[in-house]
């Protein structure tokens, strides 16, 4: 056995920053060697391969038919990876090889769910990404567990589709998305708003409109803490926080035909629209002849 230092230097602008690691490598001198620090990682982590290759003219590292990029490091060397399962290294110089194992421990890296807002009946996409995970188990309280994924693809970046029971109002979904490996599990949840009461209980846009003059609409919404209007898809007008719940916005008539749309929203993410389709017209001129 033997002593090695191992010496990683960053500079970037915000100045120079340097770590060093005693290694004892379990090698005689001239031996190939390979290490992972560590051996075994949380999923999303990284690792450090670590080699020594004495005397060697030509180096590769691989995880199965991967190869990594050793940098035109050669004798020896150091690369950070971060594998999402459990991958097996190896290192090949001149002929000889030596491997190291990395063990990932299971867990889910990101959780979404779309729409967060929904009512009773409608479909909730939840998609994820994990790693180190055997399977993927999605359920919900009091509905019990909902999905098993096992398909090696779909644990690393997979998706769900559920339909929301039937619940009252203001009811909130929670999904659980767990990464299973084994004993070992590492789950994320995320909640769903059922039945928010949101709504435009009114909306006064005149069908035919003076090119050029001004134009107003009117609303009434209810559990609204957004309003927008949009004119041919671009907002024009974001309501104060005192004429959300009942307001008017006027502005100048284009020229031509235009589309006029009321977006009421909340906190929860819930989202409803109302559009109207406006004729403008030119004003009459008289024939003097």
């Amino acid at each position: 056995e033997r002593d090695s230092l191992f010496v990683l230097v960053a500079r970037g602008a915000g100045g120079t920053d340097a770590r060093a690691i005693s290694v004892k490598l379990e090698a005689s001198p001239g031996e190939l060697s390979l290490q992972a620090l560590p051996p075994a990682i949380s999923g999303g982590a990284s690792t450090t391969l670590v080699w020594t290759a004495p005397g060697a003219t030509a180096v590769t590292l691989s995880a199965g038919a991967t190869m990594i990029d050793t940098t035109g490091q050669l004798t020896s060397g150091a690369v950070v990876v971060s594998p999402k399962v459990d991958t097996t290294y190896t290192l090949t110089a001149d002929g000889r090889t030596a491997t190291v194992d990395v063990v990932v421990q299971p867990a889910v890296l990101s959780l979404s769910a779309t729409p967060t807002a929904v009512e009773s009946g409608d479909t909730v996409t939840l998609r994820w990404t994990a790693a180190g995970a055997e399977k993927v188990v999605i359920s919900s309280p009091g509905r019990g567990q909902l999905a098993e994924i096992t398909d090696a693809a779909r644990i690393l970046s997979g998706s769900y589709a559920d339909v929301v029971p039937t619940l009252p109002d203001h009811a909130v979904v929670t999904y659980e998305v767990a990464a299973v490996k084994g004993a070992a599990r590492l789950a994320k949840t995320v909640e769903v708003y059922v039945g928010s009461g949101l709504e435009i209980v009114r909306f006064d846009a005149p069908a035919v409109a003076a090119a050029g003059a001004s134009y107003s609409v009117r609303w009434q919404t209810l559990a609204a803490n957004q309003v927008e209007v949009k004119v041919d898809g671009v907002t024009v007008h974001r309501a104060a926080a005192s004429s959300v719940a009942s307001g008017t916005f006027a502005f100048t008539s284009p020229a031509q035909d235009f589309a006029v749309e009321l977006v009421a929203s909340n906190a929860e993410g819930a989202r409803v629209t109302q559009l109207a389709q406006v004729d403008a017209v030119g004003e009459p001129s008289a024939d003097t002849h």
